[in-house]
């Protein structure tokens, strides 16, 4: 298991260009449930012209969720863990600040 930073996580995941992969999060719902996700980025097949797009900008990720078939958005924060490419990387939080 590799140790990556959030920034070099969310890279590594918008770089699957549509490859399976799995991710642990924490739910933002306020209940911080832990949940892992086999999914894939740039599905567009499903799309039906309703719902939002989330801005570049903004600090969430939208990916294909294969088992339920629906798409999710995750935070940023709320990633825990990704298993891309057979390669498992842990994000290394960074350390608290005094």
């Amino acid at each position: 298991m590799k140790k990556i930073t959030r920034d070099q996580m969310i890279q590594k995941i918008k770089a699957t260009n549509g490859q399976i992969m799995s991710i642990l999060y924490r739910s933002a719902r306020g209940d911080n449930h832990v949940r892992r996700l086999n999914c894939q980025t740039n599905v567009k097949k499903h799309l039906v012209g309703t719902g939002k797009a989330a801005p570049e900008s903004s600090k969430v990720i939208t990916v294909y969720d294969l088992v339920v078939k629906d798409y999710r958005s995750l935070a940023f924060e709320g990633i825990i863990q990704a298993q891309i490419n057979g390669e498992v990387y842990e994000v290394r939080e960074p350390a608290p600040k005094a």
